[in-house]
């Protein structure tokens, strides 16, 4: 990817509102591409571009036709409801000659929800057909793909999985899906927020940890009592069997990764890990796939639901014709002495 540039970037600036954005279209297949809208105070042009790249290879890898692309804004913790919708609505109306066209189909992302969308759409003079449940099927799909894909290898690793030692970095929609569809087999040692990460060895429990989010947010590691409070990085280097990663960029990176005792790494998330440190896992023999493959479950959940799929059906063609694809990966890699990057 060294030499590949975007086939688009096109920046908004509002020096009144006070705002800029992205879209970044990585490739167009006949004439359409799709990506999340990311919106923080801390995303970059970089971060967009290098995200929608990773959308062109999430739907290479899924054989979808469709191109890669993603969009950020740069909001201001400080800024009010009624003034961060007046700036999804602008975004929505300077990039209109876009969305109107068709050619680039947004979706949530870190940062913003389905009433986002609707207000970038309606700043654009279009009519949204994104709804709560496609949000909520969203996370699922994530998780569900995430958790497919942490079985498949700890059966090529010869690790149980029911006696696997867990930590979720980023307890958001994604990483409490994921803590649902585990938490009956594995033991949840740990979880962060952007507030901090808690550990506890024994086990954290996870009805309690999601009854305490529903009422303090992210504020569940101060708020949460039966676990010790702390640093993410001393959470990522605990004695887990695998953490799943579904929250910041880059979380797993140079300075961090030798310090990983799991034998298996799962990026949930987008842009998981800096440059090199899926390298520096392989020849630890650490387990891990690229994060385009264990994030895309979003794509592949909603691309099939929009094709007529019920969510039975999603889930059982992850469960095995999925499945199937993340083992013979694991074993071409294993067979030609190459990562599973390369």
């Amino acid at each position: 990817d060294y030499n590949h540039s975007p086939q688009l970037i096109c920046k908004v600036e509002d020096k009144k509102l006070n705002f800029q954005g992205f879209l970044v279209i990585d490739t167009l297949l006949g004439g359409h591409c799709a990506g999340g809208v990311r919106m923080s105070s801390t995303v970059t042009e970089e971060e967009v571009t290098q995200l929608a790249r990773s959308m062109t290879k999430k739907f290479g890898f899924l054989n979808i036709y469709m191109g890669g692309a993603k969009a950020g804004i740069i909001l201001s913790k400080d800024n009010s409801h009624e003034s961060r919708d007046i700036i999804l609505k602008t975004f929505g109306q300077r990039i209109g000659f876009i969305l109107k066209r068709g050619i680039y189909y947004p979706g949530t992302d870190i940062g913003t929800s389905e009433r986002d969308l609707r207000l970038i759409e309606a700043g654009a003079g279009i009519k949204s057909a994104i709804t709560a449940e496609d949000n909520n099927d969203s996370g699922y799909f994530t998780a569900f793909v995430a958790v497919t894909v942490a079985r498949e290898i700890a059966k090529c690793a010869g690790i149980d999985f029911k006696k696997a030692k867990v930590i979720i970095e980023g307890f958001g929609k994604v990483g409490s899906a994921i803590a649902d569809l585990i938490s009956d087999e594995t033991t949840i040692i740990g979880l962060s927020t952007v507030k901090g990460a808690i550990v506890n060895n024994k086990g954290l429990d996870i009805g309690k940890v999601k009854e305490i989010k529903r009422i303090n947010g992210d504020d569940i590691v101060s708020a949460y009592k039966d676990a010790e409070t702390s640093s993410l990085d001393d959470m990522l280097s605990s004695d887990s069997d695998i953490p799943f990663l579904c929250g910041k960029p880059r979380v797993l990176n140079l300075d961090n990764v030798n310090k990983i005792k799991a034998k298996i790494v799962i990026g949930a998330g987008n842009l998981c890990f800096e440059k090199g440190v899926e390298a520096a896992c392989y020849h630890r023999g650490i387990y891990v796939l690229p994060d385009f493959i264990t994030s895309c479950g979003a794509v592949l959940g909603l691309t099939l639901k929009g094709m007529g799929l019920s969510s039975d059906n999603i889930t059982r063609l992850i469960q095995e014709d999925f499945a199937l694809k993340i083992n013979n990966l694991i074993k071409l890699s294993w067979l030609n002495g190459k990562s599973p990057m390369k």
